[in-house]
């Protein structure tokens, strides 16, 4: 089954400029996904570290504080590059 903005599925990256249209939709979750991705990778480089040199508490407060500030940034991130890509009707610049 394919997820895409028109089946209005669960799954993927939605706000009101990244529903514009499938185009739009696409592109701004391939952002999400790489953001994602980096996060993660980050994420688990870091985990090795802190807990490696780090008390438990202290590194699973860093690393609760880490995810929750990169997943919230993954919104201005992808809204900005759909703004350098699309105009606000969803068309390619």
């Amino acid at each position: 089954m394919k997820f895409t903005s028109e089946k209005r599925s669960f799954f993927g990256y939605k706000t009101k400029r990244s529903m514009k249209n499938d185009t739009v939709w696409k592109y701004a979750n391939k952002i999400a996904n790489r953001v994602q991705l980096a996060n993660v990778i980050i994420f688990i480089i870091a985990n090795f570290i802190l807990f490696h040199f780090t008390s438990e508490t202290l590194a699973f407060n860093i690393l609760m504080i880490f995810f929750t500030v990169a997943s919230i940034l993954i919104i201005p991130i992808v809204e900005l590059c759909i703004n350098k890509k699309f105009d606000h009707d969803g068309n390619l610049k």
